[in-house]
Formats: structure tokens, sequence, C-alpha cells
């Protein structure tokens, strides 16, 4: 998955194992994207990790194939 800060040109990818670092701002929303699943934005509030689980979109799978 790619995650970015909303409205900066800030970016992360993340490894194997779906983790990442990335320094924002305490009042960031990061936005998750990933091919075959819905985008999510998560509000930062000054925490410091996070666990994201993104939900499966068919109809965006579906104009892969």
């Amino acid at each position: 998955p790619v995650i970015l800060e909303k409205g900066t040109p800030t970016v992360s990818i993340t490894d194997f194992d779906g983790n990442f670092a990335l320094n924002v701002s305490k009042n960031a929303v990061l936005v998750v994207s990933f091919v075959g699943y819905k985008n999510e934005e998560i509000p930062v509030a000054g925490k410091s990790s996070l666990k994201i689980t993104l939900k499966e979109d068919s109809k965006a799978l579906k104009k892969w194939w």
C-alpha cells in the first residue's frame, strides 16, 4: 500500500509486512491506498502507531481484469 499525508507531497510505501514510517504533522490525515481495496483516510491525532485494515473493493478490482 501507499500512504500519504493528505494535502502534502509526503508519501511512503509499506514493506512486505505492511510496516511503514512517515513523519507528519500532529493533526495530519493519512490516506492509505492499494489496488483492489477502498482508500482509507485516517486522522493521526497525535498517535505514534496505527493498525490499518483496508476493505476490499470488488468493483475496483474488476476494472483490472
